[in-house]
């Protein structure tokens, strides 16, 4: 698995025991790219693709040639 962001913390929020406090830890910011160019959708079919995609993984915008699982899928 590779992570989808990299946060830089000068420190881990710790819960008293010691271990790490997941709910602490900060949101990512920013978009998330999948390193292919943007292609708009041509089709009827590529456009509902892209809505569907757009809705299940809450990205503002999503190309034709963007990879499902590279946007967080």
């Amino acid at each position: 698995m590779v992570p989808s962001y990299f946060i830089w913390l000068e420190q881990m929020p710790l819960t008293p025991n010691g271990k790490i406090d997941r709910k602490s830890l900060p949101a990512p910011e920013g978009s998330l790219r999948s390193g292919a160019e943007y292609a708009a959708p041509r089709m009827v079919t590529e456009r509902t693709l892209v809505a569907i995609w757009q809705s299940i993984l809450g990205v503002p915008t999503v190309g034709i040639l963007d990879h499902f699982f590279d946007l967080g899928g």
